[in-house]
């Protein structure tokens, strides 16, 4: 008796496994690569990307470097990436917009 049970129950999660396997790999998207593109940088992109992330989504509030000496723990101004990338010079003018300096 106790064989048949334990019989049933691994045909049971065999099954199911069987067909969660089936199930993810039928219906579950598989989307294409991502294409590779080029964006220019602008002032006029770097102003918009600030009022997006500040603004509208708030990235900010959930993505900036923190600073918990002070109260309200407000952004910090060390920046998020390496100093040799041009990003730097878009992170600190999002930072200076934000903190308005």
């Amino acid at each position: 008796m106790f064989k048949k049970v334990l019989l049933t129950i691994l045909v049971v999660i065999v099954v199911v496994l069987a067909v969660g396997y089936w199930y993810l790999s039928s219906y579950l998207p598989n989307p294409p690569a991502a294409p590779d593109i080029q964006v220019e940088v602008t002032t006029e992109r770097i102003e918009r990307g600030n009022y997006l992330a500040n603004h509208v989504s708030l990235c900010m509030d959930c993505h900036a470097v923190r600073n918990w000496e002070f109260f309200a723990a407000p952004p910090s101004l060390k920046p998020l990436v390496p100093v040799e990338t041009d990003l730097v010079v878009i992170w600190d003018y999002q930072v200076k917009c934000m903190l308005k300096i």
